[in-house]
C-alpha cells in the first residue's frame, strides 16, 4: 500500500518499439497456501501507475492508471501517459589488478554520482551474460544505462562474495557518457582496494592521474642467537605519501601464500600519483584476516613509480605517469629512524593491527652540513631562535641554533655529525647583538636545494625577549660538501606579534638598462642603483660606455645582473674622467627592462639641476651635476 515496487531483474521480451503505446495488467489467482481467498478483502489490487523502460533506447513510458485491478479475468489495459528519454548509456572500462586473486567471477555493481544527481546500482555485466567476469590484468569494456548525472565525480562499487569467489581487486575504472568526447570528458577513478565480505564496496573519488608503483620489501636479517623466525602470512596493508596527497590504503600481495623471514619480496599496486614521495606506511590487517600473531622485520622499502603503462579505451593514457620506458625513475628507499637518527629495521606485528597505528617509514636521505651566518641589523634580539629548511625535495624539522654555553645549559651538542638536526654557534654569547653576524654549524639530512628558509624567534614567556624587535637583515648559507653559497636577504623586523620569517634566495636577474643623453653629454662612468618599495638601495653598478663617452644626444644600453627583479626607483651618480671639463650631463631618461619577467621600468629625471645621487622619478627631463 503506497509503494513503489521495483521488480529484482529486468524482464526478456520481444522488442515491441521504443516506447510501448498500452500495457495490460493481469492479476493471477492466490495459490492454495498463500492465506489468501476470493472472499478477502485483497482480492483486487489499486494500481496507481507503471512505469516501463526499455533499457536498450532508454525510454521509460509511464501507464497511469488510478483504479482496481481484479483477480483473474483479462485484466485491465492501460494507455501510455507519457514517455520519456530516461536513460543514458555508459561505457564502462573496469581494469582488474594483475596480482594473485585479483580476478572475480560474480555480482558487481556501479553507482554513479555527479552535480545532476546520481543513478540506482547500475549491474556490470556484459550483454547476454548472468554474471560478471573481470580477468586478472585485464580490462573490460562495459555498457550500462542510468539517469544523466550530468558531472561524474564518484563511483561506487560493490560485489556480492560468494564461497568460490570472495574477493575483487579492481585497478582503475573510466566512465564515459555516450555522445561525450574522450579526450576531455571521460572520468577516470583509481581503486586498487580489495573488495571482500568485510568491505563488499568502495567510494571511489574522481581523480586527474593514477600510477602504478613497484613496492620492494627487504625482510632484515635474523638477529644473532634468537631463533629462526616463521614464515610471516598475515595481511599487510601500504599507502604512499608525496607532495600531491597520499594513496589509498591497498593490501600488498603477490604470488607468494607466506614470506620467508629475510626474503625480499616484490608487489605492484595502483593509486593516486601524490607526486614526489616522502614516507611509507605499514599496518598489518585486522576483522576475518586478522594478526595471526606473527610478525615480520623489514629492513627497508623501495618504491619506483613504473613507466606508463598503454592506455585503453580509446583515452590515449595510462596509469603510471608521462615518462617512457628509458626515463623511468630510479627506485626510492625508506627506512625506519629513531629519536636519534639511527636506523632501525622494523617489525611488523599485532601492535600495528590498524590503520590508526602504523609504521611510518621515511626516505633515506644523506647527512648534510650548513654553515649558517645570521646577520643582525640596528636592533637586536636577546633570545633563542629556531631555523628550518625547505628544499626541493621536502622539509627539515626545526632546530635550535644553540652557542656552546646555551647549548651545555640545555644538554645539547651545538654540532655533532651523529646528530641527525642540530645547530650550533660558533662563539659568542646567548642572542643575537644588534650589528652581528652569528655563524652556526647546522647537522641535518639532504632534503635538495634549499627554497626557503625559515627563522623563528622565541619572543613569549615574558621578560626583554617579549619586548624585544629584531631586525633581520640577511642569512647566508654554505654548503659545506661543495663550497656554494646562498643569500637570503630580509631587511625587516621580527616580534612577538610576528616571530617568523620566512626568507627566500636572492634571485639573480638580467637587466637590461638604456640611458638617454640630452644636449649636454660628459666623459666618464656612470653608476647606477635600484630600489623596490620599503627596500634598501641595492649597491652601486657600473656603466662604463663605449669610448669612456656620454655623448649628447646619444642612446647607450648596458647588461647588468641584479638581484632585484622589480624597481621602484633608480638612482644615478656621475663619475666625470678627471681632468674633463664636463661637469654637468643632461640625463633625458633611464629605461629598466627585465626580459625573462617582461616587467618594465621608465623614469625621467627631475626639471631642475641636481646633485649627484639624485633619486629619479617622473616629470620632464632635466640635468645631474657631479
Amino acid at each position: 500500500r503506497g509503494a513503489v515496487a521495483a521488480l529484482p531483474a529486468a524482464l526478456r521480451a520481444p522488442d515491441v518499439g521504443a516506447g510501448p503505446r498500452w500495457a495490460a495488467v493481469r492479476l493471477l489467482p492466490p495459490g492454495g497456501n498463500s492465506g489468501m481467498n476470493s472472499g478477502e478483502a485483497r482480492s483486487q489490487w489499486c494500481l496507481a501507475s507503471l512505469d516501463v523502460t526499455n533499457r536498450r533506447s532508454g525510454v521509460k513510458s509511464t501507464f497511469k492508471h488510478n483504479g482496481w485491478v481484479p483477480i483473474g479475468g483479462d485484466g485491465v489495459r492501460l494507455a501510455e501517459a507519457v514517455a520519456v528519454q530516461a536513460l543514458k548509456a555508459y561505457t564502462v572500462w573496469v581494469t582488474t589488478a594483475d596480482t594473485r586473486g585479483a580476478d572475480f567471477e560474480g555480482e558487481a555493481f556501479l553507482k554513479l554520482k555527479g552535480w545532476g544527481g546520481e543513478t540506482r546500482e547500475l549491474p556490470l555485466v556484459a550483454e547476454g551474460r548472468a554474471r560478471a567476469s573481470f580477468v586478472r590484468g585485464a580490462t573490460s569494456q562495459l555498457t550500462v544505462r542510468g539517469v544523466d548525472v550530468g558531472f561524474v565525480h564518484t563511483a561506487v562499487v560493490r560485489i556480492v562474495p560468494s564461497v568460490n569467489d570472495p574477493t575483487w581487486q579492481p585497478e582503475r575504472l573510466e566512465v564515459l557518457l555516450e555522445g561525450a568526447d574522450p579526450s576531455s570528458e571521460k572520468a577516470t577513478f583509481t581503486a586498487g582496494q580489495w573488495l571482500s565480505a568485510d568491505t563488499p564496496s568502495v567510494q571511489l573519488l574522481r581523480s586527474s592521474d593514477a600510477a602504478t608503483y613497484e613496492i620492494v620489501v627487504c625482510g632484515a636479517a635474523a638477529v644473532a642467537g634468537a631463533a629462526a623466525a616463521a614464515p610471516f602470512s598475515d595481511p599487510v596493508f601500504v599507502s604512499l605519501t608525496g607532495d600531491c596527497g597520499s594513496t589509498q590504503v591497498v593490501q600488498l600481495v603477490n604470488d607468494e601464500q607466506e614470506w620467508a623471514a629475510g626474503s625480499v619480496q616484490t608487489f605492484r599496486m595502483t593509486g593516486s600519483d601524490v607526486g614526489r614521495l616522502g614516507s611509507v606506511f605499514l599496518h598489518v590487517g585486522g576483522g576475518s584476516g586478522g594478526s595471526g600473531g606473527g610478525a615480520w622485520r623489514i629492513d627497508h622499502v623501495d618504491v619506483r613509480k613504473l613507466p606508463c603503462r598503454g592506455g585503453d579505451g580509446g583515452s590515449g593514457g595510462g596509469v603510471a605517469g608521462v615518462f617512457g620506458e628509458d626515463e623511468a625513475p630510479a627506485a626510492v628507499r625508506f627506512v625506519r629512524r629513531d629519536t636519534s637518527g639511527v636506523r632501525r629495521a622494523v617489525t611488523l606485528d599485532a601492535r600495528h593491527a590498524s590503520e590508526d597505528a602504523p609504521v611510518e617509514l621515511v626516505k633515506d636521505r644523506k647527512p648534510m652540513q650548513y654553515h649558517l651566518t645570521v646577520v643582525t641589523g640596528a636592533e637586536g634580539f636577546p633570545g633563542d631562535a629556531f631555523v628550518s629548511l625547505t628544499g626541493d625535495d621536502g622539509s627539515s624539522q626545526e632546530l635550535p641554533l644553540l652557542v656552546p654555553a646555551a647549548a651545555a645549559a640545555k644538554g645539547k651538542s651545538p654540532a655533532a655529525a651523529t646528530i641527525p638536526a642540530t645547530g650550533g654557534a660558533s662563539a659568542g654569547g646567548r642572542g643575537f647583538p644588534a650589528g652581528s653576524s652569528r655563524e652556526f654549524q647546522l647537522s641535518m639530512f639532504d632534503y635538495g636545494k634549499p627554497t626557503c628558509l625559515t627563522l623563528r624567534g622565541a619572543f613569549g614567556g615574558g621578560g626583554e625577549e617579549e619586548a624585544a624587535r629584531w631586525k633581520l637583515l640577511r642569512c647566508e648559507l654554505t654548503n659545506a660538501v661543495d663550497g656554494s653559497k646562498m643569500v637570503f636577504p630580509y631587511n625587516s623586523y621580527l616580534s612577538a606579534d610576528a616571530d617568523r620569517a620566512c626568507l627566500w634566495p636572492q634571485r639573480h636577474c638580467a637587466a637590461k638598462v638604456t640611458l638617454r643623453t640630452g644636449d649636454v653629454g660628459f666623459d666618464g662612468k656612470a653608476f647606477v642603483s635600484f630600489q623596490s618599495w620599503g627596500e634598501e638601495w641595492s649597491p652601486d653598478r657600473e656603466l662604463a660606455p663605449e669610448g669612456g663617452k656620454f655623448c649628447s644626444g646619444g642612446v647607450h644600453t648596458f647588461a647588468i645582473h641584479t638581484s632585484e627583479s622589480y624597481v621602484s626607483s633608480v638612482r644615478v651618480r656621475m663619475a666625470p674622467e678627471g681632468g674633463s671639463a664636463a661637469a654637468r650631463w643632461n640625463l633625458q631618461s633611464v629605461e629598466v627592462a627585465f626580459p625573462d619577467s617582461d616587467d618594465y621600468f621608465y623614469a625621467a629625471p627631475p626639471g631642475a639641476a641636481a646633485a649627484s645621487g639624485v633619486v629619479l622619478g617622473g616629470g620632464g627631463g632635466g640635468a645631474l651635476s657631479a
